[in-house]
């Protein structure tokens, strides 16, 4: 998390009392930056990667020529190897003539660990206690004097930090008198008539802007000079099982033909009932009734769980490069809980930063997992050896594997070794 010059509670506060409510602009809150350029560079370079090795559909990135997308060759104009900030723009730069260039990345939580750590490291706080929304991480890059696409309004609240350089940020609220005018000038560069009843947010290097999904808006850089900003975004639904009854409509229904779709709320809360009488609609249908009750109920619990692990973001690439000997170290990582449910159709269901494992119930593997969510350091061998003590079939082999498979979704970490470990 970033070192902080001052408490950090008041702007958590200040966010989460004007969540969908009210545009907030906090000067910046860190003595360091909440992420480098050479961080969001790297994920940029990954996500172009992707894109490149897998096709156009795996990676969302855009580029724009000023107002103009651009269509074709956009490979060209993604971040390579080896590049930093300035050496990519200047190479973009020089690509489309010297025009205003923006890059736009989205869903960049897939491709990057250090920058997902970061965002959530960052939301954490403000969205404590209440269920997820579905997030995802983007980034602006470029020098373009406003936004490619105009004036626009996001189905996603915003929470937004300037990496480098300087943003102005035009907002209006979408109702009042004011609405038809914004709807009609949606997607336009053309909004001067507008101008006067903007908010303006003047966001330098380091600040933090939040801004709610009904406000239409625009970004500025009058100056034209390079800025680079890290954009949060966050569904303006919370993730309950109402939600994602649609999930797993979509997924049986497919297979059975078009039923009703029941209500799953009753006075603004989960109807259970109806989700019941959903599932033994699907029943009376598919070739195996129980199997299709208990995928639906594993479903819902094991994407809920994913997704509270994650904060609604995707999950972060696994860690690379996990070596755990008998005499590692490891712990939980702080700050980072591990779930453990027992579900009756799916066994035992761990989550953690996003990645769920799925166990048999088995009382050695709860040994092991109960011993790595503890609050002090443990030597592998411990673990294992204090698992093993437990009733049950799962052999060593079984538990290293479980240990490393932990570490490589980040679950747990290697720490040093102190002496004091068993």
């Amino acid at each position: 998390m970033p070192d902080t010059d001052r408490d950090l509670t008041r702007t958590y506060e200040q966010v989460r009392l004007a969540w969908e409510q009210r545009p907030v602009h906090v000067p910046a809150p860190w003595s360091r930056p909440f992420a480098s350029e050479a961080l969001v560079m790297d994920a940029l370079r990954a996500a172009a990667d992707r894109m490149r090795r897998d096709g156009m559909g795996t990676q969302r990135m855009r580029c724009f020529v000023e107002t103009m997308q651009v269509e074709a060759d956009v490979g060209d104009l993604l971040p390579q190897r080896g590049e930093d900030l300035g050496g990519y723009h200047a190479r973009a730069k020089a690509r489309v003539g010297g025009r205003g260039f923006a890059l736009i990345a989205d869903e960049l939580d897939h491709v990057s660990r250090p920058l997902w750590l970061a965002a959530t490291e960052l939301v954490g706080p403000i969205v404590a206690g209440t269920s997820p929304r579905h997030s995802s991480i983007g980034v602006f890059l470029g020098d373009g004097r406003f936004t490619g696409f105009g004036l626009h309004r996001d189905p996603h609240s915003t929470l937004m930090v300037v990496v480098r350089g300087r943003k102005r940020l035009r907002l209006w609220p979408g109702d009042g008198v004011l609405e038809a005018a914004l709807v009609a000038h949606g997607r336009s560069t053309r909004y001067e008539a507008l101008l006067d009843d903007s908010i303006v947010i003047d966001a330098q290097e380091g600040d933090l802007v939040y801004w709610p999904s009904s406000y239409h808006h625009v970004a500025e850089n009058p100056e034209g000079t390079l800025s680079l900003t890290v954009n949060l975004a966050f569904g303006s639904e919370q993730v309950t099982p109402q939600l994602l009854w649609r999930h797993y409509r979509q997924q049986w229904f497919r297979r059975v033909g078009e039923l009703e779709e029941p209500s799953c709320t009753r006075d603004g809360r989960v109807d259970l009932e109806a989700i019941e009488a959903a599932c033994t609609a699907i029943e009376a249908v598919v070739p195996d009734p129980r199997a299709a009750r208990q995928a639906v109920r594993r479903s819902l619990a094991v994407e809920l769980l994913r997704l509270e692990t994650a904060l609604g973001f995707g999950a972060p690439p696994l860690v690379d490069g996990v070596e755990l000997g008998d005499d590692a170290v490891v712990r939980c990582v702080p700050g980072r809980p591990i779930r453990v449910e027992q579900l009756r159709e799916a066994g035992l269901v761990v989550a953690a930063q996003g990645h769920v494992l799925e166990l048999r119930d088995e009382p050695r593997i709860a040994a092991l997992l109960e011993g790595v969510r503890g609050d002090r350091p443990r030597r592998v061998d411990g673990l294992v050896d204090a698992a093993q003590r437990a009733p049950g079939a799962a052999e060593r082999g079984e538990l290293l594997e479980l240990l490393h498979a932990l570490a490589r979704i980040g679950a747990v970490q290697v720490v040093e070794r102190t002496g004091d470990e068993r």
